[in-house]
């Protein structure tokens, strides 16, 4: 993947005493002093500020509209997963934010960042009228064509003119990545029909995890320029004319554990090499525990094998859940008043 973007560059931009930052949710304008995560490189080639206004996460400097087209060009879509990781992953998300929804006349969805459509695939199994939409191309051919998806390719703002309204609207780790959120939320709540929720799922930098891994937290990239928190989640959905906004935490299930964490293999990697095979070894006994962990244990192989694992965890909605420490913030939200 190219991004327009150097070390050097960055170093001198961040260093110009007269450089200022506008908040891209409250607008207010900070002279930015002292970074919560540094820049690292190719990884992630700008600094993290928090906003003195509203607390909102962002970074700083801000990539300019080239190097957003060079970062999301043909070759973005780079997620390596297997299949069944997918499909694991889209009956979770599934169990969290669709099925609350779920009724028996056929509601109308909008998964907005699709990827290869199985999240979406595995709604209109489920009898949702489904589109989608990604910014890759080659992510929404494949989805077209895999599972038969209405599918199209761009952002928001080029279609919303053509869309009709939806029922519900998911947007599955899409906030994060946008450089307007205020402006992207009007355009969803314009797009919904009356009583529609929009389904936020999203980083929580307020999670334990963040604390604990601090720069080596798997939320953490050069894709993530905005990360919020339970509050400036909140009043970012309240700036966009959203009310009823509930927020509730949880983590995805392949990161449950211990060993699967990225903020411990890194302090295991400071260990000497005898050591860290028996403490990789202590912590792979506790791989079977979590939440989340028959997911981890079975994993469905193909769009059938989901649909039904999506009734084996359907109490595991998270109503009653009132913790917001874990890796991920679902959230949902209605049109204000």
């Amino acid at each position: 993947m190219s991004v327009a973007l150097t070390t050097n560059r960055v170093e001198v931009e961040r260093h110009a005493g007269d450089s200022m930052m506008e908040c891209v949710n409250c607008g207010a304008q900070q002279s930015p002093r002292h970074p919560v995560i540094r820049a690292n490189g190719a990884a992630r080639p700008f600094d993290l500020y928090r906003c003195g206004g509203c607390g909102l996460i962002q970074q700083f400097p801000r990539y300019s509209a080239g190097e957003l087209a060079a970062l999301y060009g043909a070759a973005y879509y780079v997620f390596d997963e297997s299949e069944e990781d997918r499909w694991a992953r889209a009956v979770q998300q599934y169990v969290i934010h669709l099925l609350p929804h779920e009724t028996k006349s056929p509601k109308r969805l909008l998964d907005v960042g699709c990827a290869l459509g199985h999240v979406a695939a595995l709604a209109q199994r489920r009898g949702w009228r489904v589109t989608g939409i990604d910014i890759s191309a080659n992510a929404v051919s494949r989805a077209t064509v895999d599972f038969g998806i209405d599918a199209r390719a761009g952002a928001l703002h080029q279609h919303v003119n053509t869309l009709p309204p939806f029922d519900v609207i998911l947007l599955g780790d899409v906030i994060e990545h946008l450089p307007q959120p205020v402006a992207f939320l009007q355009s969803v709540r314009s797009l919904l029909a009356p009583g529609g929720v929009v389904c936020i799922d999203t980083p929580n930098f307020a999670s334990r995890w963040r604390k604990i891994g601090r720069s080596n937290w798997i939320a953490l990239n050069r894709y993530h320029i905005n990360l919020f928190e339970p509050e400036t989640i909140r009043d970012c959905l309240a700036r966009a004319g959203f009310g009823n906004v509930a927020v509730r935490s949880y983590t995805n299930h392949r990161y449950e554990t211990w060993a699967s964490r990225p903020e411990v293999q890194a302090l295991i990697a400071w260990l000497p090499g005898g050591l860290q095979w028996r403490v990789q070894k202590l912590l792979s006994r506790y791989n079977g525990f979590g939440r989340w962990s028959g997911l981890r244990r079975v994993k469905p192989h193909t769009l059938d094998e989901a649909r039904a694992r999506v009734t084996d965890f359907a109490h595991y909605r998270l109503d009653g859940i009132p913790k917001l420490t874990r890796d991920n913030l679902a959230v949902t939200a209605r049109v204000h008043g």
